[in-house]
C-alpha cells in the first residue's frame, strides 16, 4: 500500500510538472480557434443569402474549385479562383475586404483551406459553405450549365 503511494505521489509531481504547458498550449489553441474563426454555413443558408435582394451587392460567391470543375457546372453568381492555382493568394489580395464573402468547393475541404487564407489575409466576413457543391445538388438547388455534379 505505501508503495502504491509513492508511485502515485511520483505521477502526480510529473503531471504537475507538464501541467502549465498543457495549459499554455489549450489558451494558444482557444486563442487560434477565436481569431480565425469561420462561421460554416449550410446549403439552405447560402440560398437564403443568394436570394435576398438588399445583401446582393455586398455577397461574393468564391467557387475555389480547378477551372474544369467550374466548368462542368457551378453555383449562379459565383466567381472562379482556384484554390490549387499558385496565384491563388495573390489572387485573393485582390478582392475587396470589405464585401462578404461564401467560399464553396465540391465537398468542403479545399473552401475551409481558402477560408483560413482568407482569415490570415485579414479577410473579416469570410463563410465556408459546409459540404460545398455536391450539398447543393443534393439539396436540389440549381447549378449553371445543368451538369449535376456527384
Amino acid at each position: 500500500m505505501l508503495i502504491a503511494y509513492f508511485k502515485a505521489t511520483e505521477i502526480m509531481k510529473q503531471i504537475q510538472k507538464y501541467l502549465p504547458l498543457v495549459f499554455l498550449s489549450f489558451v494558444m489553441l482557444l486563442a487560434t480557434q477565436v481569431n480565425g474563426q469561420t462561421e460554416d454555413v449550410d446549403v439552405a443558408k447560402l440560398q437564403e443569402v443568394l436570394s435576398a435582394k438588399d445583401k446582393a451587392d455586398n455577397v461574393v460567391l468564391l467557387d475555389v474549385r480547378t477551372g474544369k470543375e467550374f466548368g462542368e457546372g457551378y453555383i449562379h453568381r459565383a466567381v472562379n479562383y482556384n484554390f490549387l492555382e499558385e496565384g491563388f493568394e495573390s489572387n485573393l489580395e485582390k478582392l475587396d475586404k470589405s464585401k462578404t464573402y461564401y467560399v464553396y468547393c465540391f465537398s468542403g475541404g479545399r473552401s475551409a483551406r481558402a477560408v483560413k487564407k482568407m482569415k490570415d489575409l485579414g479577410f473579416e466576413n469570410v463563410h465556408n459553405v459546409t459540404g460545398g457543391i455536391r450539398a447543393w445538388t443534393s439539396a436540389g438547388y440549381d447549378i449553371i450549365d445543368g451538369t449535376v455534379v456527384k
